[in-house]
């Protein structure tokens, strides 16, 4: 399923760069990391409103602290 989304993001980043109307703006790791800091902030909120919420959060946070894309 990721490999299909890599590849679905790849088309759509290719159109979208092929578009004189869009602008693509890729962050720079420092400030992805920044964007996620303050995101986890408010899934942390979400997260209390139900079980199912905080399992969701659980796992995400989880999946991308052992990716190195979010600081614990």
């Amino acid at each position: 399923m990721i490999s299909q989304l890599d590849v679905q993001n790849e088309a759509a980043l290719a159109e979208a760069q092929a578009d004189p109307e869009i602008t693509v703006i890729d962050w720079s790791d420092e400030e992805r990391a920044k964007f996620r800091g303050i995101a986890k902030s408010q899934w942390a909120n979400w997260a209390e409103r139900s079980e199912m919420a905080g399992k969701a959060y659980e796992s995400v946070t989880a999946y991308l602290t052992e990716k190195g894309l979010l600081a614990e």
